[in-house]
């Protein structure tokens, strides 16, 4: 899976428009390098 997959996901399940998926996938992304950048753990479960 990558970005655009996330992004398709996202958008279909939510009923998002493709930007604004696109949009909450930057966030996302951001806010996980920002933590690592910073020294904290990022995990994904489930």
């Amino acid at each position: 899976m990558n970005k655009s997959d996330l992004v398709e996901a996202l958008s279909e399940s939510e009923n998002l428009t493709k930007t604004k998926a696109e949009e909450v996938v930057d966030l996302v992304f951001s806010e996980m390098t920002n933590a690592l950048v910073t020294g904290d753990r990022v995990e994904i479960r489930g």
